[in-house]
């Protein structure tokens, strides 16, 4: 017995008038073997590293993904960064390719998917775009259900048939593998409210992943440190000013001269001179009373070099020029960088296409038939 059976009354006969998209579209005759899948399945058979051999064990991301989670939230660069490539990639929607008699089956799946969910599946896969710009990694649960209203569809990876995806946290999902590697169950959740889900049941989206890492390795990474020393700078800068934009006043009561000294009496009439004072007040002395302003008098550091080196690093580490991130700048290093982040776009786009025609397309399409 094979993966595909078909039945005794099956006709090798070709029919090449086009069929309506309807549930009778799909050749009932070719029955879905599901006892017969495992003997498709492939399992890794080389070691992985900080693996354990007990499997009761789930492992967090190789990369804090809270950490650029919270980064994303308060850090103005890091959020306009993932908004201009996030944007980008849904910017002219997505469509279906293929023989129009799968592509209307699907383009039904996914809006009973929708209507079911109350999600549009645009938007589903937008918010999967968005988690693999900031983490490199997303994830989809299937919500499983017995049937559809007018389709008849048989199971394939489980006892019931795909109902909808939804989308899950990457920074709330732990991964249980074995020594080899092979993805044994995912954890998702927090505190007490977590849930445990075969492989058979997530879809992980992911990019730039290490062979031995479990999870992709996040593009921010290498950027959160720029980050955290420009800020810091930043911070120093406004300590700066703070101390040295208003000054500090010293006046000198008395001359350095043999009996021109100021007396107790001079200095604490000097001092209750200034606490009465008014900000825009005017002081009038005599030739024995100076008034001097102090202030950084040149000698402060000079930051500009440094506050504009260390930005240009944090702009080349999350992949945006300084004109994009509204600093001006030479036009031809606008579009150099333009043109990148275009290619860096359609290789996300690449990613989450594979992905979802090998991860999510093929099984509905083998449920129908």
């Amino acid at each position: 017995m094979g993966l595909f059976n078909r039945s005794k009354k099956a006709s090798l006969q070709l029919d090449e008038t086009p069929k309506p998209p309807n549930t009778k579209s799909f050749d009932s005759s070719i029955k879905f073997n599901k006892n017969k899948v495992k003997d498709f399945m492939v399992k890794a058979v080389g070691g992985v590293m900080s693996q354990s051999d007990a499997r009761e064990r789930f492992k967090r991301p190789e990369y804090n993904l809270w950490e650029i989670k919270e980064a994303s939230e308060a850090d103005s660069y890091i959020k306009i960064s993932f908004s201009k490539y996030s944007y980008l990639i849904y910017k002219a929607g997505a469509t279906l390719k293929g023989e129009d008699q799968r592509v209307s089956y699907l383009e039904k799946r996914f809006r009973m998917m929708s209507f079911a969910t109350q999600k549009p599946m645009d938007i589903l896969f937008q918010e999967v775009a968005d988690d693999m710009i900031k983490y490199s990694n997303a994830f989809l649960i299937k919500k499983r259900i017995d049937s559809i209203p007018g389709l008849r569809l048989q199971p394939v990876l489980a006892d019931k048939i795909v109902g909808g995806y939804f989308r899950v946290d990457p920074a709330s999902i732990k991964i249980k593998r074995d020594k080899n590697g092979n993805v044994l169950k995912y954890e998702q959740g927090y505190g007490d409210n977590k849930k445990e889900f075969f492989p058979r049941d997530v879809i992980h989206f992911y990019m730039d992943k290490d062979a031995n890492n479990a999870f992709g390795t996040p593009r921010i990474i290498a950027a959160l440190e720029d980050v955290k020393l420009l800020r810091k700078i930043e911070g120093n800068i406004t300590a700066l000013i703070y101390r040295f934009s208003m000054p500090l006043y010293q006046w000198m009561v008395g001359l350095p001269e043999v009996g021109m000294q100021a007396t107790d009496t001079e200095i604490a009439k000097a001092k209750r001179e200034v606490e009465n004072s008014t900000l825009d007040g005017i002081v009038i002395t005599n030739e024995r009373t100076t008034i001097k302003a102090i202030g950084a008098e040149g000698t402060a550091l000079n930051a500009e070099g440094y506050l504009r080196y260390f930005e240009d690093r944090v702009f080349s580490a999350l992949g945006v020029s300084a004109s994009q991130m509204g600093r001006g700048g030479a036009k031809q290093d606008s579009e150099s960088m333009e043109a990148q982040i275009h290619d860096t776009v359609k290789y996300v786009q690449r990613i989450m296409s594979i992905f979802i025609k090998e991860m999510s397309l093929s099984e509905l399409l083998l449920e129908g038939g």
